[in-house]
């Protein structure tokens, strides 16, 4: 496993018995003081690296990105059991997490062994761009979609940001909706998938009669999940016969099993019922005139849904057995696996990833709305949202909640961090809490210093419903808050339909009395005449008080 290191964490550095591991500055404290100093430039194309066996620090990679290389300048071992083999699984992990080509060592004049081992494990030594030994990194790469009904548009949003930074796959797996798109995906028709997700409706999916009008009240996915579960109830299941026309129209089998097409592996679960068995569906398993029947029985998800017959067999959801099929992928050959979870109901079954096979994961730390009932206008949000956490799964965009985008996001972020605790000791409205707030109380907190300021942006402006389907500058992002603050910005937008639990999960962040948000708002109110009594609220609340300071600062920062 690896973790990117930031300054914070060079405090811990003398606790780890590193040492160089090849001689990269032919003396081990030369190379600490030049960790040090590439760190402490805040350069966002600059990698520290930390390489772990479980929780276990095996090694420590320190280098920079320069277009899509990874210039290695040192390698900081904590055991001289730290192999060659394991050095460029490391390499190659950090490589492949930033999807990059090639790995740069420097030339090691005095060591000949190391020369010789490199050269086995597949280096070239080069003079350009740069003197060294520079090895080329292969990809197969597999996309995992995982099911979850109306939010599997997220999954082509997903799509649509891998094609834009030309990341291709060799191999796909999907259950329920996650088969469907990727079927869409194997096709390589990226514009007819977006295109029938922006015009999606339940009575395209589903034979049942529900008031699909513009506006999307709680009442309505109210009675919409009546209409759907006394359906479901009366005909053991609702008729799919819609969906299975618009799979009939949208997949061309002829793509699909073209024989002079280099082939993009295709693998996808259904169940069979009533054993309840995991069934792997692949396109070699199948004739062509069956396909569009697999792609139904993967999506039934049954009670809600009726079971569908193949030969005489009856199949229900795959997402039963095996909701994010990874395994089957492993099995197959992938060295790198993209996970796009919808965060469906189904059963996540366990999968041991060898340590040689890069993972990364895409999803939503939002709600991505209902399971079984269809709108185009949150179809076309949750695509968004796809395409915003992948190319932040990517490092294009930094942020957790939020998208941000900058070439000095390390510099800004502390910069904000640091301004802050400047305003929290100065202010003579904090005075005294700004004495307590120091980079050892940060810490004691579990947040590194560096996030400090951005995760109290990103944690109040999720309170304050800033919209997160954009993309925002630090800046940008800092204006957005203050005026969704001053605005109080209604709880529902009823242009989109929600689910219950997130219309709930809302409803109690928003209006219940002692919730966070109104804590917040009374700590904001009281620091101008009380501050008395925000020094107590700050003992049981902090996080509610710190961000009600926050806005305070954000408001003067911004005049």
């Amino acid at each position: 496993m690896i973790k990117e290191w930031l300054l914070s964490d060079l405090y811990n550095l003398n606790r780890y018995n590193l040492k160089e591991w090849l001689p990269f500055k032919n003396s081990h404290q030369k190379a600490f003081e030049d960790v040090y100093r590439n760190t402490i430039a805040l350069n966002d194309n600059h990698l520290l690296v930390g390489w772990y066996k479980g929780t276990q620090l095996l090694a420590m990679c320190d280098g920079e990105v320069c277009e899509k290389t990874f210039f290695v300048k040192n390698i900081l071992s904590v055991s001289q059991a730290f192999g060659f083999k394991e050095c460029l699984m490391m390499l190659e992990k950090i490589v492949k997490s930033r999807r990059l080509t090639t790995i740069y060592l420097p030339d090691f004049s005095d060591v000949s062994l190391a020369k010789e081992r490199l050269l086995r494990l597949g280096f070239v030594k080069q003079s350009s761009p740069k003197e060294g030994y520079y090895y080329t990194v292969t990809y197969h790469t597999g996309i995992v979609l995982g099911g979850g009904g109306a939010r599997g548009s997220y999954q082509v949003g997903a799509w649509h940001a891998l094609k834009e930074m030309g990341i291709k796959y060799d191999l796909v797996s999907g259950t329920s909706v996650g088969a469907l798109n990727g079927a869409f995906m194997v096709q390589g028709n990226l514009e007819d998938a977006e295109e029938m997700w922006r015009n999606i409706a339940t009575k395209k999916i589903l034979n049942l009669s529900l008031d699909e009008t513009e506006h999307k009240t709680r009442e309505k996915l109210i009675k919409g999940v009546k209409v759907l579960t006394s359906s479901a109830l009366k005909e053991n299941g609702v008729d799919s016969t819609p969906l299975y026309h618009m799979i009939e129209t949208m997949v061309d089998e002829e793509k699909m099993f073209d024989p002079n097409k280099k082939p993009i592996e295709f693998y996808f679960i259904a169940t069979l019922a009533p054993k309840m068995e995991e069934v792997v569906v692949s396109l070699s398993d199948i004739q062509k005139e069956e396909l569009s029947k697999w792609l139904l029985a993967t999506s039934s998800f049954y009670p809600a849904m009726k079971a569908c017959e193949i030969n005489g067999q009856y199949y229900i959801d795959g997402g039963y057995r095996n909701n994010i099929p990874k395994d089957v992928l492993v099995k197959h050959g992938a060295t790198e696996l993209i996970v796009i979870d919808v965060k469906g109901p189904g059963f996540i079954k366990p999968t041991r990833v060898p340590r040689d096979v890069t993972e990364t994961l895409v999803s939503s730390k939002w709600g991505l709305g209902a399971v079984l009932l269809f709108d185009k206008e949150r179809a076309v949000w949750n695509m968004q949202q796809g395409y915003l956490d992948t190319m932040k799964a990517f490092h294009v965009y930094e942020g957790t909640w939020y998208a941000i985008k900058s070439t000095t996001y390390k510099k800004e972020i502390i910069t904000l961090t640091k301004h802050f605790l400047a305003y929290l000791k100065t202010s003579k409205d904090v005075k005294k809490l700004g004495k307590k707030i120091s980079v050892q109380w940060i810490m004691q907190h579990h947040i590194q210093p560096e996030v400090f300021g951005v995760f109290l942006l990103e944690e109040t402006a999720k309170m304050f419903l800033v919209d997160p389907s954009k993309v925002y500058s630090l800046q940008e992002l800092e204006q957005e808050l203050v005026k969704s603050f001053d605005e109080k910005k209604e709880l529902v937008d009823e242009n989109m339909l929600i689910s219950l639990g997130e219309w709930m999960i809302d409803y109690v962040k928003q209006t219940v009395p002692f919730s966070e948000k109104t804590v917040l708002e009374y700590a904001y109110h009281l620091i101008d005449e009380k501050s008395d009594i925000v020094e107590r609220l700050f003992e049981v609340s902090w996080r509610q008080v710190l961000q009600a300071m926050f806005i305070r600062f954000l408001k003067e920062r911004n005049k």
